[in-house]
């Protein structure tokens, strides 16, 4: 996964820098995981490795670590790249994601309206679909 950003990335040790929320199917569901994500990536990470931890997301955000990724930042740019059994994704499956940088409360679904960045804004997400045949 490639997110591009308008300015330069500046890394940062929080758990709420550059978190990437992970939903499967193609319509969100609350009924799965916090606010209908089901995975979190980068909570936390060690930088010197490059690599960040997947978490399997709780209603209450809590999180248990299920698999790992590798990161690299450059300029604007930052390439995650995890396996896709990390998240239970199949082969040819649908997924919606979002990406937040810097929320205040992270555990509160509406500071993604108010505080920090993300893309898409609040409880929007982006959604990725796969097609056979």
């Amino acid at each position: 996964m490639m997110i591009k950003c308008t300015e330069d990335i500046v890394t940062a040790d929080d758990s709420a820098w550059m978190n990437i929320f992970i939903g499967l199917g193609e319509e969100p569901s609350m009924n799965k995981g916090w606010e209908s994500y089901e995975y979190v990536i980068n909570r936390s990470r060690d930088a010197v490795s490059g690599s960040a931890k997947i978490e399997r997301l709780n209603s209450d955000f809590s999180g248990h670590e299920c698999g790992s990724a590798k990161y690299i930042v450059s300029g604007s740019v930052m390439q995650i790249e995890f396996p896709k059994s990390s998240i239970s994704l199949e082969t040819n499956a649908s997924f919606y994601f979002k990406v937040a940088d810097g929320v205040l409360q992270p555990e509160e679904i509406m500071s993604y309206y108010e505080s920090g960045m993300s893309m898409p804004i609040g409880r929007l997400s982006y959604l990725y679909q796969t097609y056979t045949g």
